[in-house]
Parts: C-alpha cells; sequence; structure tokens
C-alpha cells in the first residue's frame, strides 16, 4: 500500500441496538492528515494497475484507523492489480481537508463519509448514485439503517452503505461514586447536587474538550430533547423550514443558557474551555473529574489514553420527572464512491469487501464499542458497558448535526462556544443563526425542500 496516510427521524429501536456495539465511525481523536506523496511512476497503464484512492476520517493514530490500515493491505495483498493510496484524516479535520481536495481536482475514488456531511456531500454532489452498481446482498443491512439513509439524503437512492449506528451516554469514574457515595443522578439537579460533595478535595462533576467547538452541537443535542419537552426533532424541523417564531426559537435560546451555566455554575471543571479532548481525557482519567459525557466511541479513546481506566456509563440525566430520558445518536459511517472516479468497479469492490461480514465480525472483535449493523457480523465486543449501551439504544434520536446544514453546524458550534466564553447572549446567538440562514436561503439553499 502507497500510503498518503493522512435517524429516520424515529428513535433507534432496540432490535437494532440489542447487538453489541463497534468501534468507528465519530472517531473523534485529534489528528492530522498523515500522506505520503502519490508516485506517477508506479502507476501502470489501463488494465494492468488500477490505483485507488480511499478517504477515511478513520485517524491513523486510533485503533479503528489502525484496523482499517491493515484491511487495506490485506485487499491488496489479495488484489495484486491494485495499488491503494490511504488518506486518513480525525473527523473534526476531515470536512475541510476532503473539500480541499476536491476543490483541487485530485484523485478521489473512496469516501468513508461521517453522518454529520453525507447529507451535504449528497446535495452538493460529491457522491456518485451507486444504486445500480453495487450488491446489496453482499453488504446486508438492517432496514432501519437504509430509512435513516433515505432520510438523510432525502432520496431512496443510493449515495454510500452505512457500517454502524451510534448512541451516547455519561461515562462516570466508579471509584469517586463509591468513595463519596454517589448514586447514579437521574436528573440534572442531582447532578448539581455533587458539585459540594466533590468540591471539597478539588474534584469536577463533568470535564470535557471545550477548546475543540466541534463537540459543542453533541451536548447541545441532549439538552434540547429536554428543553422542547422530548419534542426536539418536531421543533428543529420547523426551525430548519423557516419558523423562527418565539415559541419555536426560545427552546434553542434556553439550550444555550443551560449549556453556559453548567461552565458558570463549576459542574465542568475550571479551565475546560482551554482543554482539547487529550487533555480533558485526562482529567477525567486522572480522577480530577467524575463524568464526561460523549458517544459510543469514547470507549477507543479511553483505551487509548488509559488504557487501565476503569468506567462505567449511565443514560442522560433528565431536566424534570416526568421526561424521558434521550440520547443522541444515528448511522455512523457511510462509505461512498466519489462522483468523479475512474475505477468505479474497483471502488464498489472495495466498499463490498469492508462490508463484508468476515471483515466486519473481524472489526467488531478487534477495536469494536459501536453498533455494527452488518447483518450477521454482531456480538463478538466483550466490552461490558457494551450491555448498558445497548439498554440505552431505545432512546436514541438521531443528532441534529447530521440534520443541519454545515454552515448551521459552525454557526452552533461557534455560537455555544461564545455563549460560555461570554461575547455573546444565547439570544445574540440564535439572532445570528436566523440571520445567517436568512442569507442562505437567499443563495438558494433549500434546506428540507
Amino acid at each position: 500500500m502507497k500510503k498518503r496516510s493522512k435517524k429516520q427521524i424515529s428513535k433507534l429501536v432496540c432490535g437494532i441496538l440489542c447487538i453489541t456495539l463497534m468501534l468507528g465511525t465519530a472517531a473523534c481523536a485529534p489528528g492530522n492528515a498523515v500522506k505520503s506523496p502519490s508516485d506517477e511512476s508506479e502507476k501502470k497503464a489501463d488494465g494492468e494497475k488500477v490505483n485507488l484512492v480511499v478517504y477515511s476520517d478513520l485517524a491513523s493514530e486510533t485503533n479503528q484507523g489502525k484496523f482499517f490500515k491493515e484491511k487495506v493491505e490485506e485487499y491488496e495483498a489479495e488484489n495484486p492489480n491494485v495499488d491503494i493510496e490511504l488518506v486518513q484524516v480525525a473527523t473534526q479535520d476531515f470536512d475541510k481537508y476532503f473539500k480541499t481536495a476536491v476543490s483541487g481536482g485530485e484523485q478521489i475514488d473512496v469516501v468513508e463519509v461521517n453522518i454529520q456531511f453525507y447529507r451535504d456531500y449528497v446535495s452538493k454532489g460529491y457522491l456518485k448514485d451507486i444504486t445500480d452498481d453495487i450488491d446489496l446482498n453482499k453488504v446486508p443491512r438492517d432496514d432501519m439503517a437504509w430509512e435513516q439513509m433515505e432520510y438523510f439524503a432525502q432520496s431512496d437512492r443510493v449515495y454510500g452503505v452505512p457500517t454502524t449506528l451510534s448512541t451516547s451516554a455519561f461515562y462516570y469514574n466508579p471509584e469517586i461514586f463509591e468513595k463519596y457515595n454517589l448514586e447514579i443522578p437521574e436528573t440534572w439537579d442531582d447532578i448539581y447536587a455533587m458539585k459540594d460533595v466533590l468540591a471539597a478535595d478539588g474534584i469536577a462533576p463533568m470535564v470535557y474538550a471545550g477548546a475543540e467547538a466541534f463537540w459543542n452541537p453533541m451536548h447541545f443535542n441532549i439538552m434540547f430533547y429536554q428543553e422542547t419537552k422530548n419534542k426536539g426533532l418536531e421543533v428543529n424541523e420547523k426551525f430548519m423550514k423557516g419558523d423562527f417564531s418565539p415559541e419555536v426559537l426560545q427552546p434553542y435560546i434556553d439550550t444555550i443558557q443551560f449549556f453556559t451555566d453548567l461552565d458558570r455554575d463549576g459542574i465542568f471543571i475550571q479551565g475546560t474551555q482551554g482543554m482539547d479532548l487529550p487533555a480533558a481525557i485526562n482529567v477525567f482519567t486522572q480522577g480530577k473529574a467524575a463524568m464526561y459525557f460523549s458517544g459510543s466511541w469514547f470507549t477507543d479513546n479511553l483505551k487509548q489514553a488509559a488504557p487501565d481506566f476503569s468506567y462505567e456509563v449511565f443514560p442522560v440525566p433528565v431536566m424534570e420527572k416526568g421526561l424521558e430520558s434521550q440520547a443522541a445518536g444515528s448511522v455512523g459511517e457511510v462509505y461512498s464512491v466519489y462522483k468523479d472516479s475512474k475505477n468505479v468497479d474497483e471502488a464498489i469492490r472495495f466498499i463490498e469487501y469492508w462490508e463484508s461480514v468476515d471483515v466486519q465480525k473481524e472489526y467488531n472483535k478487534e477495536v469494536g464499542s459501536f453498533v455494527n449493523i452488518t447483518l450477521g457480523a454482531e456480538g463478538c465486543n466483550e466490552n461490558p458497558v457494551m450491555k448498558d449501551f445497548e439498554a440505552i439504544g431505545p432512546s436514541t434520536e438521531i443528532w441534529l448535526d447530521a440534520i443541519w446544514e454545515p454552515e448551521i453546524i459552525t454557526d452552533f458550534q461557534m455560537g455555544v462556544q461564545a455563549a460560555i466564553t461570554g461575547t455573546k447572549t444565547p439570544e445574540e446567538v440564535m439572532n445570528d443563526i436566523v440571520e445567517h440562514y436568512k442569507q442562505l436561503r437567499e443563495q438558494g439553499k433549500t434546506f428540507y425542500e
């Protein structure tokens, strides 16, 4: 291998999530693209050698990324007429890197698309319609995943093959909970009550990578579902269709304010807004914060950072009794063929290989912590928290940032950051987002239409 290393709207039903969770998709460890230049001299004449360029957001330093690279090398060994140039870029850097490559006219054949970018890439025409090219019998998937794909693309055409589903939860340090006789919090009031108990020993209730705005929408999701009284998708769809009435906008404002208050009230450890992901993980694994909210992929982050660290998970707390706990998640990774690929047949073959039952079984066993939706490949993961994620699964609603347009995702990322740091009020943040939305409409954005 030549290495350029570098939600159907309804809930995810128990039938999907009651299978072993598998690692992967929103692999969010930071990292730059690792890349070696293409060697044109090695390219053979047409029909003799195929040079396939694969873009992946499974960062090279992660367990998932290492496994993916191994499978690429095995594919090359089994197909000596194929050379694969693998471009691995961390999720939070992928969109910019990929679009730069598109603008530069670089060769791209296979694209591993994180679901938050899938809708945008389909609408921009980056992904080839492979409905008539791929044999879906070779990549068997649960119907729920395909229904979500149709919803995200607003089409029943196939622009990619889904691999995994995600959900989310609160990770916690059981030693801290036991030492201070803490119960699993069912409400946010319970979390606030922990603050004084832990403060005497300099421990904070929570930490997250506040310096990386990328993570803000994930927290926003679970709070918004509560502020809307479990009607988050309904309210969000009204907003994305241009309803800016007070009753629609107020939950957004209240959610940003709630998020801001968590920082100002000391629920997040002091200095969390200056922490990147490795720093925040270190605070959590060193016992300086009792909890960390993240997705089911976070098990891999913890395994890499502190292999001996003991943790457990619990469902998202509610804001008031009577509301339903709702996690956030959806289809995670999608494997697609780039629109201008000159190697469509080989790209399809590679996708079918990666998505095959045997490969996915091995993936699930070796590095799994995500929901494997390859039918027949589930059930290999032995991580004990997977049982807890199975229980959380039925309450999972789709990520709002898998629905928002990319410009709106950025607005929320930076807007929440501005509110927390005090440079804007939540009202100002939403006013700016509404005005930007209107500008995008004038520029031809159609959103839900």
